[in-house]
C-alpha cells in the first residue's frame, strides 16, 4: 500500500491486511460499501490493453482507479465479507459494471471469465485458503451473471433510496 499524490494504492496480487483496505471504505450495512478515500488497484499483468471509464471509476491498463462516493455491494451470495474477499468483491464489481456498460472502452482481453479469474487471484492472494476461494470462483462462473442480471438491479434500485443519492 501507499499514496499516490491523492490515491490510496493497493497492488492486488500482493497481500495488504484488512484494515488498510478497510480504512479506504465506508461500511453501510446490508446495502453495501461506499468508497471514502480515493483509491488505485494494480491489477495483474494480464489487463495491459483495457481501457474503460465509468462513473466513479476508470479502468487503463492495469490501473483502476476508483473515486470517493463509489459504490459496491461486496461479496454476493452466500458469502461474507472479509479481509480476504473484501478487495476482491471491489475489483470484481467494477468488472462486471465494465463489462455489463461497455461505454467507451476497450474490452481486449477483457471478460466474465478473466473477472472471476481475477477475483479468485485477489482473494488467493489476501489470504484465502485454497476450498473458500475454490468455492467462490465456482459461484461466481455458476452463477455471477445471473446474479448481476436478477439481484444486483433490484439492489441497486434500493441502494439509491436507502443512501439517498
Amino acid at each position: 500500500m501507499d499514496d499516490l499524490g491523492t490515491f490510496r494504492v493497493f497492488r492486488a496480487t500482493e497481500r495488504n491486511y484488512g484494515i488498510d483496505w478497510c480504512h479506504v471504505l465506508r461500511d453501510h450495512g446490508s446495502v453495501g460499501y461506499t468508497f471514502c478515500r480515493n483509491t488505485l488497484v494494480v491489477l495483474p499483468e494480464s489487463f495491459t490493453s483495457v481501457i474503460a471509464v465509468g462513473e466513479g471509476y476508470a479502468l487503463i491498463g492495469r490501473h483502476l482507479y476508483i473515486h470517493v462516493g463509489c459504490w459496491f455491494d461486496g461479496a454476493s451470495g452466500p458469502a461474507v465479507d472479509g479481509v480476504c474477499n473484501l478487495m476482491a468483491a471491489a475489483v470484481h464489481d467494477m468488472l462486471y459494471r465494465i463489462l455489463e456498460s461497455r461505454h467507451g472502452c476497450q474490452l481486449d482481453p477483457l471478460d466474465y471469465a478473466m473477472a472471476d479469474r481475477t477475483y479468485a487471484d485477489i482473494m488467493r492472494a489476501q489470504g484465502g485458503n485454497h476450498w473458500r476461494v475454490l468455492l467462490h470462483y465456482v459461484g461466481l462462473r455458476l452463477f455471477g451473471r445471473l446474479y448481476v442480471a436478477v439481484v444486483k438491479t433490484l439492489k441497486k434500485e434500493q441502494k439509491w433510496i436507502r443512501i439517498g443519492r
